[in-house]
């Protein structure tokens, strides 16, 4: 008998403070704002395949909501790391305010890069970090700063493989290249096909024969008549 009358006591004590127990009216879901990709998974954005009369261009920088979606927009906050960026910061123009739209868990920041010859030369660095507020805090540690690689520097890219010069555009130099994406408006063809990067080829050779015909031939840096090293017949 005894025993059942400490189980009574013990469930009146716990009912009592059910009962007590409340949220209050202000405690909401929490919600985090993150970059999409992690602090060591550095982002990269290169010139490189943009023709050369393109001078400004505008990256967005991804990121994600987790967590209680808002039904309107939200501001946040996104600051520099001095210790971690190189990039002048006249070549790179960005609000520290955005906002981030209601009813999307993805979104992204806008940085507008310039353009500049010192991105033909080495690699530059803007280096982002987002702000805890009043609507959201920030989320996982590793996913809270983002590192943004830019330049302009000319490399062989995959597609240009060995079959292509034998059977397309001849042996790699950096000028043909750059001049290839000037004619073609890209160079970005990893994903793209072989009739597709065939047609690509031949547009080009027509461009150079062209010049050629008008008494403006392209050249190589070494003097060599860049027509007459493409390798594609017809």
């Amino acid at each position: 008998m005894m025993l059942k009358y400490i189980y009574t006591a013990i469930f009146i004590v716990l009912l009592a403070s059910c009962k007590k127990e409340k949220i209050a009216p202000w405690e909401t879901p929490d919600r985090y704002i993150q970059f999409q990709k992690k602090e060591s998974d550095t982002m990269i954005f290169s010139y490189l395949f943009q023709p050369s009369s393109v001078t400004s261009y505008t990256i967005k920088v991804p990121l994600k909501m987790i967590g209680f979606l808002p039904d309107k927009n939200l501001d946040y906050t996104v600051e520099v790391i001095p210790e971690l960026t190189t990039i002048n910061p006249s070549l790179y123009s960005m609000s520290l305010t955005n906002v981030f739209r209601a009813g999307f868990t993805m979104d992204s920041i806008p940085v507008e890069i310039k353009r500049d010859p010192i991105l033909k030369t080495q690699s530059v660095y803007l280096a982002l970090q987002l702000k805890t507020n009043q609507d959201m805090k920030t989320g996982q540690t590793e996913f809270v700063r983002q590192i943004v690689k830019i330049n302009d520097l000319v490399f062989q890219p995959k597609w240009w493989n060995a079959n292509i010069v034998y059977y397309y555009m001849g042996v790699y130099t950096d000028k043909k290249f750059r001049t290839f994406i000037d004619v073609i408006g890209t160079g970005d063809l990893d994903a793209v096909n072989v009739n597709t990067i065939y047609e690509f080829v031949r547009q080009f050779k027509y461009y150079l024969q062209a010049q050629k015909e008008a008494g403006t031939p392209v050249l190589e840096d070494d003097g060599t008549d860049m027509l007459s090293t493409i390798a594609m017949v017809g």
